[in-house]
């Protein structure tokens, strides 16, 4: 095990928001991660089903936490936020005990 953390977010998006829509949004924050000390990657899928999983891999656990309380005050990050449906998002930290790149 390392001390690498990967955050998982599952979600569908808001009514009303497109796919097209939510990628240009998604594009900004990648800007706004890259900014983020302990960044390390980022991967955005999405299912058949309309359900949406995003991975980002940090350098620890205090730097994932971070970045999401700066994320919640960013103006650049409010559209991307709102774009997900509250009441579909599930998220979760969890120790990386294996990557392969």
């Amino acid at each position: 095990m390392t001390d690498k953390i990967l955050e998982a977010i599952t979600f569908k998006l808001s009514n009303g928001i497109t796919d097209e829509a939510f990628l240009r949004m998604a594009e900004q924050a990648n800007v706004f991660l890259a900014r983020q000390e302990g960044f390390i990657a980022r991967r955005l899928a999405k299912g058949d089903d309309n359900v949406w999983q995003e991975h980002i891999e940090w350098e620890s656990l205090d730097a994932a936490q971070r970045a999401f309380r700066v994320a919640e005050e960013d103006p650049s990050m409010t559209d991307f936020i709102a774009a997900s449906d509250p009441q579909t998002i599930s998220m979760a930290f969890r120790k990386l005990a294996l990557a392969m790149n």
